[in-house]
């Protein structure tokens, strides 16, 4: 066992050998030789020396280059290269090196530390955010100032969330040595807590900021800011002018409260802060302050002023430019305010929102909108989840007419800040336009119902109330209408319209009643005779849907003493006189319907809409006056199949009727037969008019002679009408003509019973009493009756009875026969 040793270390030697590193390349041997000036220059930085430092930096960065010259992917050198360079702030030489390395070897953590750290220090941070964030993750305590410059980013962007996650992993990875700057970090903390609006938290970082320091004025400025998310924005101005007291002569307490009481709308007090710091120090902020305060004062042209002398004071200052670029633009300088705006975002290489903000909306109001869309959008990729990046984004969709993007922008706004005010108003104009033009289009209407029943919902104003409602009564919906026009009436914009379309919900509801109120209620509130021309009409239509037409036309021809009132007569008393027409003529009153028919030709005649209904009109009048050939064609030519206002059955009907006046009995059943089929009101039309049929064909039988037929005829029609007094009567009347004396008692029985309901009963009784009692005076006294009740007949009637009382002085009796 004593060899073993010795054994061992003879096998070790050449395995030793065997891992020996290979030579260097000319490359890592000048990459290692910086190592040396670099870690000397770092040694000599630390206690103080910089220009040592920076003569060791140069060195070690001169050994970095000639490495990367002879390997550009030598990873070693391009993350000495990185950390020397950026100390010596030659940013563009780290970026030119350590951007082709880092593209081959995206895992090189260093190389992507150095490179996003020179990005950032050249404003390049769509560049340096990635790279830096994915760095962040490694929580590698090296890399330790990247969570601090994302920290700064997420701040400048307004991404308190994030900016939060970027601090608070700093303090959880920093090292004890650097512990003393934790009061710097949770300073920053509380600047990420308020953008948040979580007073709570910020209160709670700026207190430990401030901790066992001497009173911060900057710390005290974030504890009044906390106050203001709190809503004591009193107490927070207060707060500062108290610290005003304590720190006369520092800039950033002034600054605060002159902006604060700017928010306050507290504009004379804001200037004389302004003022105040303007004469403490002369700076470009505090001519920038004031130019911010006269823009707020609508004073523009002082407010150029102001924002000239900051750059001035400053040249190139961003706020500056972009307070410049606003003057000039409140000022109607559109060219100008642009051409600063763009100098501005030249400036920030595209990386300042407030530039890319001002500049859109410079653009925006010189209705250049594509440009505007352009600069928003770029605004946008800065800070995506900054609401006011999507709601200048959505002003310009808006303006240019683009309700879809709009819409989207606006609805992105309340998916950050649910609520916000100025968003939802916005959201619901934009729903309101595009529901407006979609109503517009053909085949639209229902999603233009959806979008203005949206904006109803967000702002529920009567203006958004009479838009969707306007929607609805095209579509039919008259009980939404109503429902929707009933809310609309509550608001403080409502207006006589809100009653006027009421009126017409209701109507088509088929409420006439509650239609005329609406529209009375409105006429009392229209502003003037025009308005009241247009409720006019409408109060006619509910009239005349009651069935009081010559109201409905009285009404119409009162308001044509104005401008509207004639033209809404021209456009709507064709269709009342049309609408009378039928009226009278179905009453019997034909002369009147033809009159009417004439007042509506003198006003132009039938709208293409009204042409089934006039011609309808004209054809009944042709059917009372024996025309009906020209009813025929008239039925015809309306083609009454295929207006929709008519009821079912209605065309079948009226040919049904057409026949029955023209004693074509058998044509007339047929028709009313078909009538019948589909129920409701056309059955119960056809019906009647199947009785009127028997009936009449009854009457024409007796005329005849054909008592036979005629009492099979009445037999027929009292099936249908057992009650009917004038069919007992009459058909006791053709059993007389048929059989005389046998059946005259019975007869009579039924004519005595129905005599006062039919003025013919008595008539028939005089006959009878003559023809088969031969008793003069009784068939005088039912003849004096019946003349006394006025019947068709009373002329002729009395002509009986005076010649009967003449004859009765004679010897004989003449009889004179006939009854029906």
């Amino acid at each position: 066992m004593k060899h073993l040793p010795l054994i061992a270390l003879l096998v070790a030697l050449p395995a030793l050998g065997q891992f020996r590193p290979p030579p260097l390349t000319e490359a890592q041997r000048l990459s290692s030789s910086g190592d040396q000036p670099r870690a000397e220059g770092s040694r000599l930085l630390a206690a103080g020396d910089k220009k040592g430092a920076e003569t060791q930096f140069k060195k070690a960065l001169d050994y970095y280059l000639q490495a990367l010259k002879a390997d550009p992917q030598l990873i070693v050198a391009a993350e000495g290269l990185g950390v020397v360079g950026n100390a010596l702030g030659a940013h563009d030489q780290v970026i030119h090196h350590l951007a082709p390395v880092n593209a081959a070897h995206p895992k090189a953590a260093d190389v992507a530390f150095n490179l996003g750290i020179a990005y950032f220090k050249s404003r390049r941070y769509e560049q340096a955010v990635p790279l830096l964030e994915g760095v962040r993750v490694g929580n590698e305590p090296s890399h330790l100032v990247a969570h601090y410059y994302l920290a700064q980013f997420h701040l400048a962007t307004q991404r308190g969330d994030l900016a939060e996650v970027a601090l608070t992993s700093y303090l959880a990875l920093r090292p004890a040595s650097v512990a003393g700057g934790d009061a710097e970090i949770q300073g920053l903390l509380g600047k990420a807590y308020v953008l948040q609006r979580r007073p709570a938290e910020a209160r709670r970082a700026f207190e430990l900021a401030q901790a066992g320091k001497p009173e911060s004025a900057a710390l005290q400025v974030g504890l009044a800011t906390v106050l203001e998310l709190e809503g004591k924005k009193k107490e927070a101005i207060s707060s500062l002018e108290k610290l005003s007291g304590r720190f006369p002569k520092t800039v950033e307490v002034k600054e605060r409260l002159a902006r604060l009481l700017l928010e306050e709308q507290r504009l004379p007090e804001a200037e004389r802060t302004a003022q105040a710091l303007l004469a403490l120090q002369g700076s470009a902020n505090a001519h920038l302050l004031l130019a911010e305060v006269h823009l707020a004062q609508k004073r523009p042209a002082e407010a150029e002023a102001q924002a000239r002398k900051a750059l001035a004071v400053a040249p190139g200052l961003l706020p500056a430019q972009i307070r410049l670029g606003t003057a000039l633009q409140a000022q109607g300088k559109h060219d100008e305010a642009v051409a600063m705006l763009e100098t501005a975002v030249a400036s920030s290489q595209g990386t300042s929102f407030d530039a890319l903000a001002a500049l859109g909306s410079a653009n925006r109001r010189a209705s250049r909108f594509q440009k505007a869309i352009e600069a928003h959008q770029q605004g946008l990729k800065l800070a995506p989840r900054y609401p006011p990046a999507h709601m200048l984004l959505a002003a310009d969709y808006f303006a240019a007419g683009d309700w879809d993007r709009a819409i989207q922008h606006y609805s992105s706004v309340l998916q950050l800040v649910p609520a916000d005010p100025r968003a939802t108003h916005w959201l619901a104009y934009a729903y309101a336009r595009r529901g407006k033009s979609r109503a517009a289009e053909a085949n639209r209407l229902e999603d233009a119902a959806n979008d203005l029943r949206r904006a109803f919902d967000l702002e529920g104003s009567g203006v958004m109330a009479l838009n969707l409602a306007t929607v609805l009564l095209d579509l039919d919906r008259y009980e939404e209408a109503v429902t929707v026009l009933g809310a609309g009436q509550t608001r403080k914009d409502s207006t006589w319209q809100h009653g006027f379309l009421m009126g017409l919900a209701q109507l088509g509801a088929g409420r006439s009643a509650e239609a005329l109120q609406a529209f009375q209620a409105a006429s009392a509130s229209a502003p003037d005779a025009d308005a009241r021309a247009e409720v006019g009409a409408g109060a006619a239509l509910a009239l005349a849907a009651q069935g009081k037409l010559d109201e409905a036309v009285a009404g119409l021809e009162k308001g044509k003493g104005v401008r509207l009132g004639a033209a809404l007569a021209q456009d709507n008393l064709p269709f009342l006189l049309y609408r009378r027409a039928l009226w009278r003529v179905a009453g019997g009153a034909v002369s009147g319907a033809r009159e009417d028919l004439a007042a509506a030709d003198r006003l132009g005649g039938a709208h293409p809409d009204q042409v089934p209904l006039a011609t309808l009109a004209r054809a009944l009048v042709a059917v009372e006056d024996g025309n009906s050939a020209a009813a025929a064609a008239g039925i015809k030519r309306a083609r009454l199949e295929k207006v929709g206002w008519l009821l079912p059955g209605t065309p079948a009907v009226l040919t049904a009727y057409l026949h029955y006046r023209g004693d074509r009995f058998a044509e007339a059943r047929k028709q009313a037969t078909v009538a019948g089929r589909g129920g409701g009101p056309a059955a119960r039309a056809a019906s009647a008019l199947g009785r009127a049929i028997q009936r009449r064909e009854a009457e024409k039988k007796y005329q005849r002679g054909d008592y036979r037929g005629a009492e099979a005829a009445l037999k027929q029609a009292l099936r249908g009408e057992p009650n009917s007094p004038v069919l007992a009567v009459n058909l006791a009347a053709a059993q007389y003509a048929q059989r005389g004396a046998k059946v005259a008692s019975a007869a009579s029985a039924i004519w005595n019973r129905h005599a006062e309901a039919v003025p013919e009963a008595k008539l028939n009784l005089g006959v009878a009493a003559l023809d088969t009692q031969s008793k003069v005076e009784r068939a005088v006294g039912y003849f004096e009756e019946y003349v006394k009740s006025g019947g068709p007949r009373s002329s002729l009637v009395r002509e009986w009875a005076e010649r009967l009382r003449v004859l009765r002085m004679g010897s004989a009796v003449a009889t004179e026969g006939g009854a029906l």
